[in-house]
């Protein structure tokens, strides 16, 4: 039952930071764009970083378990979609100063070309690590209750 706990906690960060606090950035009155994007930057650096140590702690548990289970494939996923959503990361990060300063500028910094697509790319990563940890708290707690 830990892990169910874990993947759910887990799902609810991402929920939280990724879709709740990014949007309500951008409609408190009293923050510009390009202070809300600046911020949002430096929280999706520090939440991935956190992101990295939850899944590597999650793998070294299930490692330490030294069976194969679903539990080690679900650790194995999770950090894939971490390494794919760093590396899409860096691309939105250095354009990201592009858009800050053009937003300072009140010019409309509005991504485009790779900048969309990783954005766009990183947004249905969130989006299906949710669903999966989700899926997965669900078959491990599924699998423990008796009916």
């Amino acid at each position: 039952m830990l892990f169910v706990m874990y993947w759910c906690v887990w799902a609810g960060l991402v929920l939280g930071v990724s879709f709740l606090d990014a949007v309500g950035k951008f409609y408190t009155p009293g923050i510009d764009r390009a202070a809300a994007l600046n911020v949002g930057m430096h929280l999706f650096k520090n939440f991935m970083n956190f992101e990295a140590i939850l899944g590597l702690l999650g793998l070294a548990v299930t490692m330490l378990n030294r069976t194969f289970s679903d539990c080690t494939a679900t650790q194995v996923v999770l950090v894939c979609i971490l390494i794919v959503e760093r590396l899409l990361s860096i691309v939105l990060i250095s354009r990201g100063k592009q858009v800050i300063a053009l937003a300072k500028l009140k010019i409309t910094g509005k991504p485009t070309g790779i900048q969309a697509a990783c954005h766009l790319a990183y947004v249905i990563l969130e989006a299906s690590k949710i669903a999966f940890l989700l899926c997965c708290a669900y078959t491990r707690a599924s699998a423990h209750i008796v009916w």
